[in-house]
């Protein structure tokens, strides 16, 4: 009985020694990945993503990108990274929203662009937010009344910036286009 015992041990351990022997070793790069934060994965997703050709693109595909991105800033609002991860949602939902003709992506990703600007409004990315919402409603929702208050509210808030800048050259392209009322 004993030998018996001692045979099934040794049988055992010879099935757990050639079965660890052909598993796969762990690498740099296994190990690169275990220690990747949800932004690197988000952001090697998106890459992957957007090297597929345009037109390819699929309404499951964008949503599988957005939630990893959206996975940051819900997990931990206080995420270095949580702004980031919300001006990416929003570019993405605008690049969806073209690709797909979808304008309900495209309101959400104006919404997107004002709740940065509102829970994060020291964030750099403030500014370009408010110039992407501008140039959403005019280009894609032919909102030129929207575009021109976020145009003015840019200038308003930041005249010397950039984003300034550029808000008042545009700005004065959506006037021209506006109807004048004359009362």
């Amino acid at each position: 009985e004993r030998a018996r015992i001692a045979l099934r041990g040794s049988v055992c351990a010879a099935a757990f020694l050639c079965s660890s022997a052909h598993a796969t070793p762990p690498t740099h790069s296994n190990k690169q990945a275990a220690a990747a934060t949800p932004w690197d994965q988000a952001n090697r997703a998106r890459a992957a993503f957007e090297a597929q050709p345009t037109g390819t693109h699929t309404r499951v595909g964008y949503t599988h990108i957005l939630d990893a991105y959206r996975a940051i800033y819900h997990d931990n609002p206080r995420d270095r990274h949580a702004p980031d991860a919300i001006f990416a949602v929003a570019e993405l939902l605008a690049v969806q929203g073209r690709e797909l003709e979808d304008e309900k992506a495209l309101h959400a990703a104006v919404g997107q662009y004002e709740f940065l600007r509102s829970q994060y409004p020291t964030s750099p990315l403030r500014e370009p937010a408010l110039l992407a919402e501008a140039r959403i409603d005019r280009d894609d929702l032919a909102d030129e009344k929207a575009a021109h208050e976020r145009y003015a509210l840019l200038i308003k808030e930041s005249p010397r910036s950039e984003s300034g800048r550029v808000a008042k050259t545009e700005l004065a392209a959506v006037k021209s286009t506006l109807p004048t009322h004359r009362e």
